[in-house]
Formats: structure tokens, sequence, C-alpha cells
């Protein structure tokens, strides 16, 4: 991030805050740099000028970009950068930004989403190299398969999230609802291998899955360490991490579950889900 950061000294406040819980130096980057996309289209140069950007403005950077030849999945991510640092504001400096996060931001085409089967699963977590780090790598995959769990939810549980002998799951650090959310006895196991297997002792406090340096494991190298073990396995290149949390919603679903009970399970809202059930956004 060697350019100036748009709306100075806030914008650069709100980077450092990402930074401060985890987001690698590539993500920050990319917030970066789609920051620098929305002040250059929408004329604003400080964040004091975003209470006037509404609907309307919205609409015309969106116009603007269609029009300049930008993909609609980059577009969506701007928008989502824009959204971010304005919660930030509001939640930081008290700023009323109600007629930017109340503007109908476009969106990405929801398409169905592809869940790792259970064969494949199984096959995953059956794996038996040497070494706490496969081990640790093994629980994460039982954990968000089994929870459900986003990968950055995953990776952003503590060590006191964990009831292992109830075998539940408390997801607080997650930008959708928290919840409880259950694991399997297999899960179970996995973790209670992964920290006795651990090199060092884990604080209730500390995070979950760690790097060797006791560091909290970022989503990225969770992303790396699962393409991995599927490339080494021969899983199917469909298969990634996040497909691990649809392979759950996949057996709700199969279940019979109503989108309600599916939707409280993924921490989001029902009108969300209709994807799992016929493949429609």
């Amino acid at each position: 991030m060697n350019r100036q950061i748009p709306f100075p000294p806030a914008g650069a406040d709100w980077l450092e805050s990402l930074r401060n819980v985890g987001k690698t130096e590539g993500t920050l980057d990319c917030y970066a740099r789609d920051l620098r996309d929305v002040a250059e289209a929408s004329g604003a140069s400080e964040a004091e000028q975003l209470p006037s950007v509404g609907q309307t403005a919205v609409d015309l950077i969106a116009v603007a970009w269609r029009s300049a030849g930008v993909g609609e999945a980059t577009i969506v991510r701007r928008f989502s950068a824009l959204r971010g640092f304005a919660v930030y504001l509001v939640r930081e400096r008290g700023m009323d930004l109600s007629s930017l996060l109340s503007a109908d931001f476009p969106t990405a085409p929801k398409r169905r989403r592809q869940s790792v089967g259970a064969d494949e699963i199984g096959r995953l977590l059956g794996d038996d190299p040497e070494g706490w780090r496969h081990v640790r790598d093994s629980a994460l995959f039982a954990v968000q398969s089994d929870a459900g769990l986003t990968s950055a939810e995953t990776v952003g549980l503590d060590l006191e999230n964990v009831d292992l002998k109830n075998c539940l799951i408390r997801v607080v650090n997650t930008h959708l609802e928290p919840r409880i959310a259950g694991i399997s006895e297999r899960a179970q196991s996995l973790l209670q291998e992964y920290i006795r297997a651990l090199p060092f002792d884990l604080a209730k406090a500390d995070p979950l899955f760690v790097t060797s340096k006791r560091k909290r494991l970022d989503v990225r190298s969770a992303q790396v360490s699962f393409r991995r073990r599927r490339m080494r396995l021969g899983v199917s290149p469909r298969a990634t991490l996040m497909g691990l949390r649809h392979a759950n919603a996949a057996r709700l679903v199969a279940q019979g579950n109503a989108p309600a009970v599916v939707a409280n399970a993924l921490g989001v809202l029902a009108t969300t889900v209709g994807r799992y059930f016929d493949g429609e956004g």
C-alpha cells in the first residue's frame, strides 16, 4: 500500500483496524485499491463528503463503471469495500451515513452453491500424514463442514468458543448472526487430537487454529492447505474450503429442514438460502 490512501486519515485508520483483526496485506491492498476507485468515481476526497452519497450517486457510479467495461463482480466488490468503510465510520466516528448504507447496491448473480460431497469430505478428513499442522487442518475442515461456518468464522474461533464435552461451537467472531453450532464426534475427536498435538499450550482466550508462531491462522493459509490436500488426494477441483460450509447446508436441506432452519444454522436471512433448495438466487 505504497500509494496514498483516500479519505485521509479515516481510510488509513480503517485499514489499520482490519490489519489488527488479522487481515492479510494482500487483502488490505485490495481494499485500498477499491477505496481509491470509489473516491475517483464519486469525486469525494474526504470522509466528511460521504453523507451526500446516496442511491442516486450509487446508481450513477455503477453506470459509469459498466460503461468503462468494469466487470459486475468487480463493481460488487468495490461497493462492498465502500459499505465496510461506511460501517466503520458510523461505529467509530459517529457519522450519519444512513443515505449511503440504505442504498440498493448492485449484487452478484446468485448461483447454485457448490458443496463438497460426503465421500470427498471423508477422504479429506481420513488423510493421515504426521505433524500437528496436518491434524490442525483436519480439525479445521471438520469443524467448518459440521458447523456450516464461513472460512473467516472458522479461523476466527478462539479456544473458549469450543465446548468439546457437548460438541458445540459458539460463533461470535462473525459479520453474520452470532449462533451456536453443533459438531460431530469425528470433529470432536480431531479437535482433541489437534490440541494434544500442539507443541505449546493454548489459553482459553487464544485463537483455536494457530500457526507455529502461535498467531491466528488466516483464511488464505487455510485455503492453500485445503487446495494442497485436495490435489494430493485427487479430490475434485470443484471442492473448495467454502464448499464445506455449503455441504452442511446441503445436508440440512436433504433432511427436510425449512429455509428458516437452514438460514439460522448459517447465520443468514431466510431470503438468501433459496439457492440451496432450487439452485436459484
